[in-house]
C-alpha cells in the first residue's frame, strides 16, 4: 500500500511539475514565433491557421497545433532513417539528464510530443532520466533504444541540431526556443508534413 501511495505522489508531482511549465510558456510568452505574420498560410496542401501563440492544421481530420511554423523548423535537418524510426511506432521513448539546463523546455516537448501521438496515432510517449531520480522515472538511455521502441534524447548544447547514433535519435538544442522547435520539427516529420 506504501508503494501505490508513494507512486499516486510522485504522478501527481509530475503533472503539476508540466503543467506549470505549460501554463509559464502560454503566460510567459518565452517563445518565439519566428517571422510568420499572417493569421493563415498554406503549407504545401496543408492551410495554417494562426490561434493565438499556435499554428494549427488538420491531418486526417484531427488538428494538429506547433509553435513554429514550417518552414521555421526546415533548417533541422532529419535523414531518412530517423523519420522511418518515427513513424508508425507503437511507443517512443524520450529522456533527458535530470538536471539539464533545459529542463522546462524539454518537459514540455515531452508533454506535447506524448499528447500529439496519442491523438493522432493512438500510440504512447514514455519518458524518463539518463540517471536515477527523485521522481522514480524510469532510467531510459540510448543503450536501450531499438526499431520497435526509439529513443530520443533531449539534451542542451552548443549547437541545435538533430542526429541520431544507432536507432537513438539525439536532440541537441542551445536554447529553450530551440528545444521547442526541435519537438516541432520532430512531429512535422511524425505527421507526414516534413520529410
Amino acid at each position: 500500500m506504501k508503494e501505490k501511495t508513494k507512486k499516486i505522489i510522485n504522478t501527481t508531482f509530475l503533472l503539476l511539475f508540466v503543467g506549470s511549465i505549460i501554463i509559464g510558456f502560454s503566460i510567459g510568452g518565452v517563445v518565439n514565433l519566428g517571422d510568420s505574420s499572417s493569421n493563415v498560410q498554406k503549407y504545401g496542401s496543408l492551410k495554417f491557421t494562426k490561434k493565438g501563440n499556435l499554428w494549427s492544421t488538420y491531418i486526417n481530420n484531427k488538428e494538429a497545433q506547433f509553435i513554429y511554423y514550417p518552414t521555421d523548423v526546415t533548417d533541422l535537418v532529419l535523414d531518412g532513417e530517423t523519420i522511418s524510426l518515427l513513424t508508425n511506432k507503437y511507443e517512443i521513448d524520450a529522456t533527458s539528464g535530470f538536471n539539464d539546463t533545459l529542463k522546462e523546455s524539454i518537459a514540455y516537448s515531452e508533454y506535447e510530443l506524448g499528447n500529439m501521438m496519442k491523438f493522432h496515432f493512438s500510440s504512447y510517449l514514455r519518458a524518463g532520466y539518463t540517471e536515477n531520480n527523485t521522481y522514480n522515472m524510469p532510467i531510459i538511455t540510448c543503450n536501450q533504444s531499438s526499431q520497435i521502441v526509439p529513443v530520443i534524447y533531449f539534451v542542451y548544447g552548443n549547437e541545435t541540431k538533430i542526429t541520431r547514433e544507432g536507432t537513438c535519435i539525439i536532440a541537441n538544442a542551445k536554447s529553450s526556443n530551440d528545444m521547442i522547435r526541435i519537438k516541432d520539427r520532430l512531429l512535422y516529420a511524425m505527421l507526414g508534413i516534413l520529410k
